[in-house]
C-alpha cells in the first residue's frame, strides 16, 4: 500500500489512502467499462485524467456514482479529522463539483496502474493510425 496522498478541493484538505484490495476490485469493475469505451472512442484525449473521469462519471446517475465514491473514499480522511469518520459530501456543502473531483482523484489514487496500462495501449493504438490526407 502507497502512502496517502494528500489534496485540497474546494477549501478541503483530504489525505487519501488506497482502499483494501476488495475495494479495489470492486471499484475497477464499476470504472472499467467507462473508461475503457472512452480510451478507445476519443482520439483527441491525450490521456485519461481526473478531468476527463469526472466528465464521463457525470452520466453513471446518482445510484451508481454512489457506490463508486463508497469504494474510492472509503480510506479518504479530512486532514487533521480526529472524527474517524470518512471524508463526505458534507464536507464539501456547497461546492459538489470539488466533491466530484475528489471522487475522481481517489479513483485514479486507487486504479494508478489501470489507468497507466490504458494509457499506454492508446499511445499504440495511436501510433499505428495513418495521419489523414488534406482534401
Amino acid at each position: 500500500m502507497s502512502s496517502p496522498t494528500q489534496i485540497t478541493l474546494g477549501g478541503v484538505t483530504v489525505n487519501i489512502a488506497q482502499a483494501r484490495a476488495k475495494e479495489q476490485k470492486k471499484l475497477y469493475y464499476l470504472i472499467y467499462p467507462f473508461a475503457e469505451r472512452l480510451y478507445k472512442e476519443v482520439d483527441d484525449v491525450p490521456e485519461l485524467g481526473v478531468k476527463e473521469l469526472s466528465q464521463v462519471l457525470g452520466f453513471v446517475g446518482a445510484d451508481l456514482m454512489e457506490k463508486i465514491e463508497k469504494l474510492a473514499l472509503s480510506r479518504a480522511f479530512v486532514a487533521g479529522s480526529e472524527s474517524g469518520l470518512p471524508v463526505s459530501e458534507s464536507d464539501f456543502s456547497g461546492d459538489m463539483d470539488a466533491y466530484h473531483s475528489l471522487i475522481c482523484h481517489a479513483i485514479k489514487e486507487n486504479l494508478e496502474t489501470f489507468f497507466t496500462r490504458l494509457g499506454e495501449e492508446r499511445s499504440a493504438r495511436l501510433a499505428t493510425k495513418k495521419p489523414k490526407k488534406a482534401e
